[in-house]
């Protein structure tokens, strides 16, 4: 295989075709305001095409996953995005790279998540929420540094691992309250203490 690649990722869902910002608008407000428009629709829409692009990837010995956000847990009446997404994609072609900071600043319990999930997800995204965060489904969020934000990693890691994951990479977004090199060094630490 070039490059020795197994797996693919689909950071995002597509951005609808002539996204523009409006007056005082910031990306996190537009990409809100995409989902709401796009519905169920656009979710299953992603999902079939995710089953489509994983099914030709399959005979090169690639497997394809989809990475989350907070979006896709908004509420579209019935269902949600990350609903559609779970119950339309095909499990033995399609598998989840799943942001536990996302997850957390959308309000869902990662622990439970993963137990619904497990044989799913894949790889996973170490990244922590400030203490008090309100959590919503609008791509906002506060981040901090591993074990020191609201996420209980001793439950959460091995709820993963018993998931399926099987990569995990640290990732921390701005604002940075530290420098970056700090940061990733207290997160390390923190995760490095942990009991296996």
């Amino acid at each position: 295989m070039p490059l020795g690649l197994k797996q693919i990722v689909v950071p995002m869902f597509p951005l609808p075709s002539g996204l523009k910002l409006e007056a005082g608008e910031d990306i996190a407000a537009a990409l809100t305001r995409a989902v709401r428009a796009g519905g169920e629709t656009m979710w299953t829409d992603l999902a079939a095409t995710l089953n489509a692009r994983a099914t030709a990837l399959k005979p090169h010995g690639l497997s394809l996953g989809y990475h989350n956000h907070s979006l896709e847990f908004m509420s579209l009446g019935t269902r949600t995005g990350w609903d559609i997404l779970a119950a339309e994609t095909d499990p033995a072609l399609v598998h989840f790279e799943v942001d536990v900071g996302w997850l957390t600043s959308a309000g869902i319990d990662p622990v439970a998540f993963f137990a619904r999930h497990k044989g799913r997800v894949r790889q996973l995204h170490v990244k922590d929420v400030k203490k008090g965060f309100a959590p919503n489904t609008m791509m906002r969020t506060d981040p901090a540094e591993v074990g020191s934000g609201s996420v209980d990693w001793a439950r959460v890691l091995p709820a993963a691992y018993a998931a399926g994951a099987r990569n995990f990479y640290f990732e921390q977004e701005p604002p940075f309250t530290m420098p970056r090199i700090e940061a990733a060094a207290k997160s390390f630490a923190y995760l490095a203490a942990l009991e296996a």
